[in-house]
């Protein structure tokens, strides 16, 4: 376990891999980082393949889930999807590849030593309205959490309500439309991305230390 926290030393990161494509040296040199830094993790690097198998072995009791991420063809939409997956069913540290790892994940929790239960879950916040007037363009609350680097503990509540949420969402789209289909950034963030859940947990985490 990280120390001071529930959540298992593993690193979790996703990517796109097509017939011929390689990650770009910053892709490459970014991912090193995670890996340089935090030499005594486990670190999994997942492919579009490699993700729909795993949802497959890991959520065998949930077919709706199943189906959804397989039928979903947008990869953009089930890079999301699979963060929050890989972090419910086994925990971990999540990030996207494009991020450098500046710290090493044993010193993150290390200010949350004297809490009453150990940290189980770790989100940045992306975004932190400062007035109720001036909200910066392209958010729409005023606090937003990142989704793009985050860290959990396995079947964490709020990575509970996060998956039913996407999944809920992205049920309502594919009834709607016949089929998930991404018309625009608005599509992904609303869909999939930190404007389903993550805004509201300050509400939920204000009353969770766990």
């Amino acid at each position: 376990m990280i120390p001071y926290t529930n959540i298992p030393r593993k690193i979790w990161q996703t990517w796109d891999r097509k017939e011929g494509f390689q990650l770009s040296d910053v892709q490459e040199q970014c991912s090193r980082t995670w890996r340089d830094r935090n030499s005594g993790y486990q670190y999994a690097q997942l492919t579009t393949n490699e993700s729909i198998a795993y949802v497959q072995k890991h959520f065998k009791d949930r077919p709706d889930i199943v189906s959804r991420f397989v039928n979903t063809k947008q990869v953009i939409l089930q890079a999301d999807m699979i963060r929050y997956l890989t972090l419910f069913a086994e925990g971990g540290v999540y990030s996207d590849m494009d991020t450098v790892c500046f710290r090493s994940l044993d010193l993150w929790a290390r200010e949350m030593a004297g809490a009453s239960k150990k940290v189980g879950m770790i989100i940045g916040v992306e975004y932190d309205q400062l007035d109720e007037e001036n909200m910066a363009s392209g958010y729409s609350f005023p606090i937003q959490f990142c989704q793009w680097t985050i860290a959990s503990r396995a079947r964490h509540p709020v990575m509970q309500i996060v998956v039913d949420d996407v999944f809920r969402k992205v049920s309502e789209v594919e009834k709607e439309k016949g089929k998930v289909r991404v018309e625009g950034d608005w599509d992904v963030l609303a869909m999939t991305g930190p404007r389903v859940s993550f805004f509201f947990l300050p509400l939920f985490l204000i009353n969770l230390r766990y």
